[in-house]
């Protein structure tokens, strides 16, 4: 393999010359890992070498790909956000709300701080479609569209039906996410900006 790092040491060099090769350069024998590896043995790896990305082999050692931290690090996100959404909803403390990105968008958990700022009780909305927060019912299967291209999406300003028939001008972020059971949420989070009427939108 050949590395950023790799083309700058060699750049600062005495010998250093535009006629080199990229034989010149390379590294014949990188660090690699298994296909069958854990994450937790990779980051230690990462850990202990300073490494970024690292080769992925098959027993017989053929090129399968490479893992980068990046990717490592994203993968983690995601992964922290779908227990949450699991697990206890209520360990994120800003305004969230996760449905179902299939069908009709069920609404499949609400935290606290959602409720407070929505006006409404978990047992009212639970179960009930995401449209119901908002006027233009085709805004949601429009976003859950975007999102199993882009994965997240915003911060998007929107017009948001709230309990007692208030409308909310809020900043909204949307987040694709896989549970550890291999089913897909929609992860929603608001921040309140405005109280608006409702023939009102957000500029």
């Amino acid at each position: 393999i050949i590395t950023e790092g790799d083309m700058l040491r060699w750049r600062v060099r005495v010998d250093w010359s535009p006629a080199l090769s990229i034989v010149d350069l390379m590294q014949r024998q990188p660090m690699t890992v298994s296909a069958q590896q854990n994450l937790l043995q990779v980051i230690e790896l990462f850990h202990q070498t300073g490494r970024r990305r690292l080769p992925v082999v098959d027993s017989s050692g053929w090129l399968l790909g490479l893992v980068t931290q990046t990717a490592l690090l994203n993968q983690m996100t995601r992964s922290v956000h779908s227990r949450q959404a699991v697990l206890n909803p209520d360990d994120i403390t800003e305004p969230a709300v996760w449905f179902d990105p299939h069908d009709d968008q069920t609404i499949l958990a609400i935290n606290r701080s959602g409720c407070e700022l929505l006006g409404v009780v978990t047992d009212q909305v639970v179960g009930q479609p995401v449209t119901l927060f908002a006027s233009d019912a085709a805004l949601w299967p429009a976003i859950v569209v975007l999102l199993q291209h882009c994965h997240t999406l915003g911060p998007l300003q929107l017009s948001i039906r709230a309990g007692n028939d208030r409308w909310l001008c809020v900043s909204c972020k949307f987040q694709l996410i896989d549970t550890p059971t291999g089913e897909s949420r929609v992860f929603w989070t608001i921040q309140q900006l405005d109280s608006v009427g409702a023939d009102q939108r957000c500029l």
